[in-house]
């Protein structure tokens, strides 16, 4: 049986259509699956951070997140190895909750010390710009309050 004329096509584009919905859901897995590109984190991070902010104070944090990179990156790693400790306090036999306390504390200690550094670069990137750049911050959306 051939199919042609009109109905032909229809088919045609539903099928494409249908390989481009599975190439596209296959990627979203493949990048949860493996992660996103290597990369910088402190790049990441302060991206996901200037997004409500107009392209003149964005580019203002990004500059300045860039010249205080590797002390940002040196909070994030204690972060990380903080949350490692974390891990293992809480898994350790026998448990010791002073431990999983002391790891925790640390995790705020240096998540702090990021939010610091990070509060500092914005305040003087927003306190250089233009009134009208301000008016154009955008307010916060999402789950976190």
């Amino acid at each position: 049986m051939t199919i042609r004329g009109p109905l032909a096509w229809i088919l045609a584009i539903v099928l494409l259509l249908s390989l481009a919905i599975n190439v596209l859901i296959a990627g979203f897995v493949l990048a949860r699956v493996h992660g996103g590109p290597d990369g910088d984190d402190v790049q990441h991070i302060v991206r996901l951070i200037v997004r409500p902010y107009p392209p003149e104070i964005r580019h203002a944090v990004m500059d300045e997140a860039q010249a205080h990179r590797e002390e940002l990156l040196g909070k994030l790693n204690a972060m990380r190895a903080a949350r490692r400790e974390a891990f293992e306090a809480s898994r350790a036999e026998p448990f010791d909750p002073a431990r999983l306390d002391a790891a925790y504390a640390d995790m705020r200690t240096a998540a702090g010390a990021v939010q610091e550094i990070i509060h500092r670069i914005e305040t003087d990137a927003i306190s250089r710009a233009s009134p009208a750049a301000r008016q154009q911050i955008r307010p916060p959306h999402g789950p976190f309050p």
